[in-house]
């Protein structure tokens, strides 16, 4: 009999990513332990969570590294869910493998995906497009690239970036304001760690991701959609609606991506149609789960349980699945990113009639998430 304290899965992050992989690991009996940095998080209130965990960030990695002695998380699988997590846990992988199993690839194959300025060369080494990006030494070199305007200020890492902004990009409306801005971006950072970029055309409902589990290069399973809402509108850093799609260049562009990184995992490969030229433009790849990955419930396309598998016992047969048409919306975010979009007059997509509907939170089962959520509303306007 399997002890009441035995952890089967560490989930790290219990805001809705986490809650999807909690829930759908759960169906398979798993005791599922939640970390997060704060008790403001849904996971925890699921009853598919066994245990929650509040840990800093500053106190993550010391708090794994004392489980490599702990009975209670012997092979317990270690899934994060952003991009700070993936960092830890695949720099720490070798150490921790000797008793936990880390859900990341090794640094040496994902590093290429933390760096924007790396991924960019990388996507442009197998023919796949990106925006007109450039990397400046000086601020008088501003004066000599060739960029239209309005342009972006980016981040070559996210994570870092948007901890002390609290947005993804900075909107540079002509040359003067896009000196002034990064002359403000470089007291926190240097420009070695800042792009400008223009910006594709194309509003919110341009944005493309496909799915991916992977095994050494060859991809498993896929699932692509089109991200048809997030927030925020313009530079989203969450999506609130997905909708299924196929679409097979963006395919072909995740196989070439995958295939040269020989990567392992799961991992959301993004795009931007650009609305001119009709072009899929790259923009990032995420080495982990993803919000709308519990899309997958409803399209009938399993990655995380094949994974798990695989990570577990080396399993890498797995039979064919074909992908159903399905959609993923988080009516709390999605809601007011509605009527943003009809007060500044641009194409809302409503829901797809006939295709399977995934609720970010709300769950018949587990209603807890749900209720909790409304109660954190205040903490999310205010604080997020």
């Amino acid at each position: 009999m399997k002890s009441k304290n035995k952890i089967d899965v560490l989930v790290l992050g219990g805001h809705v990513q986490g809650l999807g992989i909690v829930r759908i690991l759960a169906e398979k009996g798993f005791q599922i332990a939640v970390l997060d940095e704060t008790n403001i998080n849904l996971s925890k209130f699921s009853r598919y969570c066994h245990k929650f965990i509040k840990c800093s960030n500053d106190e993550v990695e010391e708090f794994l590294k004392n489980r490599i002695t702990d009975p209670n998380f012997t092979n317990c699988v270690v899934f994060p869910t952003n991009d700070f997590y993936v960092e830890l846990l695949s720099k720490n992988k070798e150490v921790l493998s000797s008793h936990l199993i880390c859900a990341v690839d090794s640094w040496e194959r994902i590093e290429v995906f933390f760096s924007k300025e790396k991924s960019y060369r990388f996507a442009e080494s197998l023919s796949i497009e990106i925006a007109k990006t450039f990397q400046v030494n000086t601020l008088e070199e501003i004066e000599n690239i060739d960029i239209k305007y309005p342009c972006i200020i980016k981040p070559a890492v996210m994570h870092t970036f948007y901890k002390k902004f609290k947005k993804k990009v900075i909107v540079c409306s002509n040359e003067e304001e896009l000196r002034t801005k990064l002359s403000l971006v470089t007291s926190f950072f240097s420009l070695k760690e800042i792009l400008v970029q223009e910006i594709i055309n194309g509003d919110n409902s341009c944005q493309y991701s496909v799915g991916v589990f992977a095994i050494d290069g060859k991809i498993i399973r896929t699932i692509a959609a089109n991200r048809a809402r997030q927030h925020p509108i313009d530079f989203g850093n969450a999506t609130t609606m997905a909708v299924t799609c196929t679409e097979p260049l963006l395919i072909e562009y995740s196989q070439k991506i995958i295939e040269h990184t020989k990567y392992t995992g799961l991992c959301e490969i993004e795009f931007k149609k650009d609305s001119l030229s009709g072009k899929y433009l790259f923009l990032e790849v995420n080495a982990r789960t993803w919000k709308w990955h519990s899309i997958c419930q409803a399209a009938k396309i399993d990655l995380l349980i094949p994974y798990y598998e695989y990570l577990v016992s080396g399993k890498q047969q797995f039979e064919k699945q074909h992908q159903k048409d399905a959609f993923f919306i988080h009516e709390l975010t999605d809601l007011p990113t509605r009527l943003k979009m009809r007060w500044k007059n641009l194409r809302v997509i409503h829901s797809p009639e006939g295709y399977n509907k995934q609720h970010a939170v709300w769950n018949k089962n587990d209603i807890l998430p749900w209720l909790m959520e409304k109660l954190f509303l205040p903490y999310y306007i205010f604080k997020r």
